[in-house]
């Protein structure tokens, strides 16, 4: 591992402005020199929405003789994301290979190089080296949290062939603190050599009372571990860096199930106490697995059972808002999404679509997962550019990396995830810096003011739970995550 620190190359960051009008934050240039000090190896775990991924295109613009080639390591979904920023950015001359398939011819003699992380395992290893690689960038790193997995192993292999390594994470870890020690290791395996010696050192452990073992936590010692990794890892929070942005205000509205759904879920309901019940009355113990699967149901019931009042909520906010302002609404089940859109099954209501259609404007927007990379970003042009199109319909899952909809700053959240992070990285795609060059002419003078300051201060995101099921028991949980 190369030690020694990137002296600066003389780029003026002062004069440094994308080709759509931008310029980069102070704590950005700052995150651009860090890198420098740490030699090109270091973690840039900013909240989510900082621009983590300028920053990476600042070093490399600057020092681009000693870190090109440039090999982008990304979720499919982000690729056409992040060629856009680097031509943004960098100008024409970083024009990006896309490589989809292992079947790419490899054009010589480009800067950059984007592939996505599911790609690796099945690349020729001899077509990724002909790159020649200085660099490599893992956009997203939290999804290498498997040191043993197929899709790490091939990413080591990488990251041990290139002088310089930027991995990128607005959440490093999600679940268990010992999914940092992945991208720690691979920045420096002399401080950080074992797994188990990283578990026992590092991580905080507790004792589940309700199987009395003991589980793996979160980080522990966290001043001595910052301070331990204080040459390879940069974090800013959005209220340290940017206090003016929007703040995100998280309500529990609390709704009634309603007959129509209330019966379904009583009978599931009944289901579930009778599986428990005969687990426990008979030879083995209760399957967890399949236990949790009944309770899937059961919060699928509730998801279907508050549409009607999120389309209520929805047409309310559209009758008494400016016509430029736009509502996301995000869900969890593909068929609650479809409801939303078209009405129920049994035409109880119709749909936002109806509605929409019938006020002269068009019809819902969807994102969820499968979509590629140029639907994506063909759906939130499209919600961003044409006045007429109001409402997008997004899966939480899908929608949580590598969407910018600040344009946006109306939210509703209609199921809930089991945690707490997934729902945060939805809620920060709306609270983002966001400059005239970012907004067509109509949405300018409505959320910026005279000095180019967001007019608005604060974001508010109900979140529905039916009242008195799964849905409350699951929001205790999870806020006690949170």
């Amino acid at each position: 591992v190369k030690a020694e620190a990137i002296k600066g190359a003389g780029f003026d960051f002062d004069k440094w402005e994308s080709a759509t009008g931008k310029r980069p934050f102070h704590y950005q240039i700052e995150g651009i020199k860090f890198l420098e000090s740490a030699g090109g190896r270091a973690l840039i775990a900013d909240e989510p929405g900082l621009g983590k991924t300028i920053q990476a295109i600042g070093f490399a613009l600057a020092h681009e003789t000693e870190v090109t080639p440039i090999l982008w390591v990304c979720k499919t979904t982000l690729k056409l994301q992040a060629s856009k920023e680097f031509v943004d950015w960098a100008g024409p001359a970083w024009m990006a290979q896309i490589i989809t398939s292992p079947r790419n011819f490899i054009m010589p003699g480009l800067k950059v190089y984007i592939i996505s992380m599911d790609l690796l395992r099945n690349m020729p290893t001899d077509k990724l080296d002909s790159i020649g690689f200085k660099t490599v960038v893992a956009d997203e790193i939290q999804h290498f949290k498997n040191p043993d997995s197929t899709r790490t192993a091939e990413l080591r292999k990488l990251v041990t062939k290139a002088e310089y390594f930027i991995p990128l994470s607005g959440t490093p870890w999600k679940n268990r603190g010992q999914e940092y020690f992945p991208v720690l290791n691979m920045l420096d395996p002399i401080r950080f050599p074992s797994y188990e010696n990283f578990k026992n050192r590092w991580v905080d452990t507790y004792l589940d009372t309700k199987t009395m073992k003991y589980r793996q936590g979160g980080i522990k010692n966290i001043p001595a571990f910052r301070e331990y990794t204080k040459n390879m890892v940069i974090r800013r929070m959005r209220d340290d860096v940017q206090p003016d942005l929007p703040k995100i205000n998280r309500q529990i509205r609390y709704v009634d199930m309603g007959a129509l759904y209330e019966k379904a879920y009583n009978d599931m309901e009944v289901k579930v106490a009778d599986y428990i019940k005969q687990a426990y009355l008979g030879d083995g113990p209760v399957n967890m697995r399949a236990l949790a699967a009944e309770i899937m149901k059961l919060k699928h019931i509730t998801g279907l059972a508050k549409v009607g009042v999120a389309i209520e909520d929805a047409i309310e906010f559209l009758e008494n808002s400016d016509e430029e302002d736009k509502l996301v609404i995000f869900h969890h089940h593909i068929d609650v999404g479809d409801h939303l859109q078209n009405g129920d099954y049994s035409k109880t209501f119709e749909g936002l679509d109806s509605w929409l259609v019938k006020n002269g404007y068009n019809k819902t927007l969807r994102l969820f997962g499968g979509r590629s990379s140029d639907e994506r970003n063909d759906i939130q042009q499209k919600f961003k550019d044409d006045i007429r199109n109001r409402i997008c319909i997004a899966s939480t899952l899908a929608s949580g990396e590598g969407l910018n909809l600040q344009f946006c700053q109306n939210v509703m959240q209609i199921e809930r995830q089991w945690n707490p992070q997934n729902e945060e990285q939805a809620e920060l795609r709306f609270s983002r810096p966001l400059t005239r060059g970012d907004l067509p002419p109509y949405l300018q003078d409505h959320l910026l003011d005279a000095e180019g300051k967001q007019k608005k201060k604060s974001i508010r995101v109900p979140y529905l739970i039916a009242d008195v099921t799964t849905d409350t028991m699951l929001t205790e949980i999870v806020e006690t995550k949170r």
